[in-house]
């Protein structure tokens, strides 16, 4: 059985995210990949000028293989026995991006914060879009957001 489970590297909590994914995936006998998908490519066909443009893109290009980086140090942290591989791409929007990754999983994880109200409406909710359009049965996982 393989999992994947979907992680923002920059949200407070992703690395309990993924451990507790891990302890699913423990239980299941599955092996747990984690995938991340960069939304930053959309910022780069706004940018007319080419001088700009190539900076831009010297830039995007280190800030993803630390990206790259940083998610392997957290896949590394899995325990053995149900560690899998960490998938990144950089594409925009997220949710369609993260949909075509998750082809070809038996399971999908996702973490919430169950934000509501206004916050809600201007984040949105990639679970709550991830539950409704995933072809993949979709485990949704609470987490808590830091006091």
């Amino acid at each position: 059985m393989r999992a994947l489970v979907a992680v923002d590297i920059f949200e407070p909590g992703h690395e309990a995210l993924i451990q507790h994914a891990a302890e699913w995936a423990g239980k299941l006998g599955a092996t747990l990949d984690v995938g991340y998908v960069d939304g930053m490519s959309y910022v780069r066909p706004a940018i007319l000028d080419k001088q700009l443009r190539d900076i831009l893109d010297s830039e995007m290009e280190r800030l993803k293989e630390a990206r790259e980086k940083q998610l392997e140090d957290l896949v590394q942290k899995i325990p053995e026995g149900v560690r899998g591989v960490g998938r990144y791409r950089y594409d925009y929007p997220a949710v369609e991006a993260f949909l075509e990754m998750s082809e070809g999983y038996d399971l999908v994880l996702v973490g919430t914060h169950g934000r509501q109200g206004l916050v809600r409406f201007v984040l949105g909710s990639f679970a709550e879009k991830i539950v409704r359009q995933c072809k993949v049965p979709t485990l949704v996982m609470r987490t808590h957001l830091p006091e």
